[in-house]
């Protein structure tokens, strides 16, 4: 399977004008992506301009992707590292091993949000 409306995303188009932007307004002085909060602001920077990237707004799916996208392991991602990452989550044909394992989890949808409405539990 692949996601919605994959084909607008090949190639060096929207996704990375948008994935590079998301990067320079989270990454600390331009250079890299921290995890945690500022890598957590990208996430959801992502799921707004990239709706089938909602997903990443949840804290797990958020974790994996991040070690994922950190190709070079040193625990912070450069802007090809992030750049990358997200063309290959949109891509299902540019998608390696090392980070398909989110891709499909994206597709099935496998995280949804939980809204905090309880109100259903007695």
């Amino acid at each position: 399977e692949v996601l919605q409306h994959e084909s607008q995303y090949k190639g060096k188009g929207r996704v990375h004008e948008v994935a590079e932007a998301i990067f320079l307004q989270h990454a600390s002085m331009g250079a890299t992506l921290d995890p945690g909060a500022p890598f957590k602001a990208a996430c959801w920077s992502l799921s707004k301009e990239l709706p089938e990237l909602t997903p990443l707004e949840n804290a797990s799916l958020e974790g994996r992707a991040f070690e994922q996208m950190d190709q070079e392991g040193d625990g912070v991602l450069q802007r090809h590292e992030f750049v990358d990452g997200v063309v290959e989550l949109l891509n299902p044909a540019t998608t390696s091993r090392r980070i398909g394992n989110v891709q499909e989890r994206l597709v099935a949808g496998f995280v949804t949000k939980n809204d905090q409405d309880f109100a259903h539990v007695k």
